[in-house]
């Protein structure tokens, strides 16, 4: 559930100032319960954090009362003026917990209602922690209600006697590694067989350190062995809770959590991360790169830097077109291209993946080199430097391959489909440079750039603007003569631009504002064709003559890679998006109609602006992720079909701020984790994380604030029905300039009069 299922406006309460305090001081102190270990710790929480929530602390004494003993930071109690909180553990009264103020100078200091309502929880809180670690303590006495806990959580039981080495396993402790009641035997071998190999000893000194008495608890992550062979893996914790008169241990208990899931999702999110900064630094590399030699070393030192592989090597077909030539390499095991031969022939040095690559001009994929018949050749230098993976990329230039891109991995499993995916972008792209600089190699050479080149180029008159000259690139692209060209402008080609665009730009050159200026715009042929291209312009004054040059670069190819890399990007945004609602099926597709409406409204509120299409996808990615830091928030408390607890709220609250902590390290072309960790902002201060107001909020994180609103309140919940458009419309309007950015509502409102509607 989210602040938005329940629309209030918290100037009808107290002070906001108070109420935050209240909030901060449950939440604080709920952490601090949850975590002691004694009811002393738990009572020296309460005296430690309740003065913090009231309007006076510097005038306020707290105290416990706990089984008449009185527990208390302060000297005086001042009766008079105080409230309390009756405390009851197991429906008993054990005591109270209760604030007083000394009398002040003027008027003396009262109590709220609200601060009394507050005292409540707290006290309920405390004899909720009070309770828990009593059970603690004793519930090992009790088998049946120990199994009954642990089984109704996600959570297996063990329980060792230590004498005998036998073994109590839960149900559930034999269900997460896959098996029934009956097939696992009750003993210490029958883990301490499963264990993973590389994890052993670790965990045996800890645990052995346990039961020496040198820690207080067994707590570790290791990997265990599952009945289908592969490793999950657990959170193991436990507790020696029987020692004889002599201190020797006897018996031991803990818990297995499965956090298996829990590191799946971390690689995916690894892996993404990674694969958006290896694109992102490989495309930047492409503009930099100014010689064959420093664009083959640069990919592959980006490759492994960034990539996270062992190898990237760059072989050339030699000579006699067999041989294999390594040309550049990089990484930790960049030596092994000059140990080994290989050939990309039919014969036996040419069966590897590189050969094959370069013999097909496909892509090849191998899992398990080290031990592959087809690597024969060169197992025994593949295996020194332990590689498992490998894929080979044809680098393909026109209807020949002139070599590949070679990357390897010290894991089996390092190339899914998405990887591959993004690894043939990359070596098109490195084809495509490759081809240009050894095209502009031959220009430099035979000093016929201006008339040869593939780019156009056109000098066009000061004052008028009418062309003077051009070279054969612009004749052949456009289809132009050069006496037609001659009678036009900049403005007859690129047509989607003003006289007064062009006189401004052309202005900051005569005024000496920009040396030169690159901006993108679409030209139209003579045959009506329209094509993308990449314009610099220049202006040439050599004290005696001026004139404006441009260089036109047809970027066509390199906007279908950028489109290519979008659809990448999108793809991943949406896994990203539906790991969210995988974990709570009642809000399945809320962030994409969250982000269909957001996005509607962007193009509303945008509608002036020039760089509205970049702030319009800012909307759409983040308002699809908005909700990405809920996979923090247990499962639990996400589809709870009652109204949650005020602790469990604070909770919730905090999937803002997780948000921002998983998304602020992925590199977007958009500002994307600042936006979700906003999006639960409010316009008067009253949002969360960080209390923002009125300009301090971004505006994209306004719009999804409106349109999480409106779909949060259109939509069935578990513990509610739909309210209605028609509610949620009333209740954007009613707080238009209070909660919501009045220029967003009237927006929304407009989108909706217009026919638009929430997909199912």
């Amino acid at each position: 559930m989210k602040e938005e299922d329940y629309p209030v406006n918290i100037t009808e309460n107290s002070s906001l100032l108070e109420r935050v305090k209240e909030l901060n001081c449950l939440y604080v102190l709920s952490k601090r319960l949850r975590d002691s270990k004694t009811v002393e710790e738990a009572v020296n929480a309460v005296l430690e954090e309740i003065r913090s929530s009231l309007q006076f602390p510097e005038k306020a004494a707290s105290r416990v009362v706990l089984n008449s003993e009185v527990y208390s930071e302060d000297s005086e109690w001042f009766a008079g003026n105080s409230i309390e909180s009756k405390l009851i553990v197991y429906g008993e009264e054990l005591g109270s917990v209760g604030v007083s103020y000394r009398n002040a100078d003027s008027d003396d200091p009262f109590f709220l209602k609200e601060e009394e309502n507050l005292l409540e929880a707290i006290a309920g809180n405390l004899a909720n922690a009070i309770e828990r670690i009593l059970s603690f303590d004793s519930f090992l006495e009790g088998r049946e209600r120990l199994n009954f806990a642990i089984e109704a959580s996600k959570d297996g039981l063990w329980d060792w006697n230590v004498e005998t080495g036998e073994v109590f396993f839960s149900r559930r402790w034999k269900e997460i590694i896959g098996y029934s009641e009956e097939e696992i035997s009750n003993s210490v071998e029958e883990w301490e067989s499963r264990v993973h190999p590389a994890d052993l000893e670790r965990v045996e000194k800890l645990l052995q350190d346990c039961l020496d008495g040198e820690i207080p608890h067994y707590e570790t992550e290791h990997r265990l062995r599952a009945k289908d062979g592969s490793y999950r893996w657990i959170l193991d914790r436990g507790k020696v809770v029987s020692r004889d008169a002599n201190g020797k241990p006897l018996r031991m208990v803990g818990v297995h959590t499965d956090l298996t899931e829990h590191y799946r999702i971390e690689e995916e999110l690894r892996r993404y991360n990674r694969a958006l900064r290896f694109l992102s630094e490989a495309n930047q590399f492409f503009v930099r790169a100014k010689t064959e030699e420093s664009l083959l070393k640069g990919i592959c030192d980006i490759a492994t830097k960034y990539g996270g592989y062992a190898l990237a090597w760059i072989a050339y077909k030699g000579p006699e077109g067999n041989d294999l030539i390594p040309m550049a390499s990089s990484g930790f095991s960049s030596t092994y291209p000059s140990k080994i031969k290989v050939t990309c022939d039919e014969s036996e040095l040419g069966r590897s993946a590189t050969g094959r690559a370069i013999r097909t001009g496909v892509t090849i994929v191998k899992k398990s080199i080290d031990t592959d018949p087809e690597y024969a050749p060169w197992r025994d230098t593949i295996q020194s430097y332990r590689f498992k993976a490998a894929i080979a990329l044809p680098l393909n230039i026109g209807e020949e391959t002139i070599g590949g891109l070679n990357i390897y991995s010290t894991a089996e499993e390092a190339f899914d489909s998405e990887e591959v995916k993004l690894l043939e972008e990359l070596a098109g792209d490195l084809a495509y440079g490759i081809f240009s600089l050894r095209n502009e190699l031959v220009a430099a050479r035979f000093g016929r750039v201006l008339d040869w080149s593939v780019n156009e180029i056109y000098m066009f008159d000061f004052a008028t603007f009418r062309f003077i000259q051009t070279n054969k690139g612009a004749i052949e692209n456009t289809g132009y003569s050069l006496e037609e060209l001659k009678g036009m402008t900049p403005l007859d080609l690129s047509r989607d631009m003003t006289d007064v665009e062009l006189r401004k730009m052309t202005g900051y050159l005569k005024t000496g504002r920009d040396r030169s200026l690159i901006f993108e715009s679409t030209h139209t042929r003579k045959n009506g064709t329209k094509y993308p291209v990449e314009v610099r312009l220049q202006l040439y004054d050599d004290g005696f003559e001026k004139m404006f040059v441009a260089v036109i670069v047809d970027i066509t190819a390199r906007k279908n890679a950028e489109e290519s890399i979008k659809n990448s990007l999108d793809s991943l945004i949406t896994t990203l998006s539906a790991l969210v609602e995988s974990r709570d099926p009642y809000t399945y597709g809320h962030q994409k109609r969250v982000s269909e409406l957001a996005t509607a409204i962007a193009r509303k509120v945008f509608a002036p602006e020039r760089e509205k299409t970049d702030r319009i996808d800012a909307v759409r990615v983040a308002a699809l992720l908005h909700d990405i830091g809920k996979n923090s928030v247990p499962g639990e408390i996400l589809t709870k079909p009652l109204s949650l607890t005020q602790i469990e709220f604070a909770l919730i609250k905090e999937h803002s701020r997780h948000g921002y902590e998983i998304l602020k390290d992925v590199y977007f072309p958009w500002p994307i984790a600042e936006i979700v960790r906003q999006h639960h902002e409010r316009l008067d201060g009253s949002g969360y994380p960080d209390g923002l107001s009125g300009e301090e909020i971004s505006l994209e994180a306004r719009i999804i604030a409106v349109a999480d609103v409106v779909e949060a309140m259109s939509s069935h919940r578990p513990y509610r029905a739909a309210l209605g458009l028609n509610a949620a419309l009333e209740e954007i309007r009613k707080n238009s300039g209070i909660l919501y950015d009045p220029s967003v509502v009237a927006a929304c409102t407009e989108v909706f009069e217009e026919g638009f509607q929430l997909s199912g």
